[in-house]
């Protein structure tokens, strides 16, 4: 037979602490509606969002395009890194005014990406930053350890800052935000302004996370 004083002490932790029971599903957080990209509030400052296309053709370099075109108030300096991952980004498709606001770091590995964006979180004087993973192999992205992951977000969280990741899967263990791209463009969208191509871009959120207080 059990010890009588050890039931009881189990029988009124039970009673006091009842979501601390095992096997209980999580709570989830409360459901969001779906996200506008082209606005700067939809991507958590002190957070990681993370945005995974559903197919190729989702539209994701529309994503720098939809940050570029919103300005800081009063800021005569770069408001975005762009950490690029194998040269992806076409600075001729911008203006010259939009270039003025970016900080084109451009990588040929995962890691130096990795590197890079902790670099410019340390710093803390962008508000924004863009790390696009998209051009590289699964292989290697796998490569990325979850601890670089959780530095960055600390980093994040000390400076209030923001960090979009553009992942071809999900691979951020520590997003508060991911978002799943569904936009379907094909050849008949490609005389569209970006402005109509940017009003069609459709993103789910997969997940959200709440930040501590």
């Amino acid at each position: 037979m059990p010890n009588a004083t050890l039931a009881n002490l189990q029988r009124h932790l039970r009673e006091k602490f009842p979501l601390a029971r095992h096997g209980l599903a999580p709570v989830q957080d409360d459901p969001i509606p779906d996200c506008d990209l082209r606005n700067p509030a939809t991507f958590p400052r002190g957070g990681i969002t993370e945005i995974v296309p559903a197919h190729p053709a989702a539209g994701l370099a529309l994503v720098v395009a939809s940050l570029l075109e919103h300005e800081l108030p009063n800021s005569a300096l770069p408001e975005l890194a762009l950490i690029d991952g194998r040269d992806t980004f076409d600075p001729g498709s911008f203006s010259s005014h939009d270039c003025s606001k970016l900080l084109w770091i451009r990588c040929q590995t995962p890691e130096q990406a990795v590197k890079a964006a902790d670099l410019i979180l340390r710093d803390g004087n962008l508000p924004r930053v863009v790390i696009d993973l998209l051009a590289f192999p699964l292989s290697e992205l796998g490569r990325i350890p979850s601890s670089s992951w959780h530095r960055l977000k600390k980093l994040i969280e000390t400076h209030d800052l923001s960090l979009i990741a553009l992942s071809p899967r999900p691979l951020v263990p520590c997003a508060c935000l991911r978002l799943s791209l569904h936009s379907g463009f094909t050849l008949e969208h490609f005389g569209f302004s970006r402005d109509e191509l940017l009003q069609r871009l459709q993103t789910t959120p997969v997940l959200q996370r709440k930040r501590a207080q």
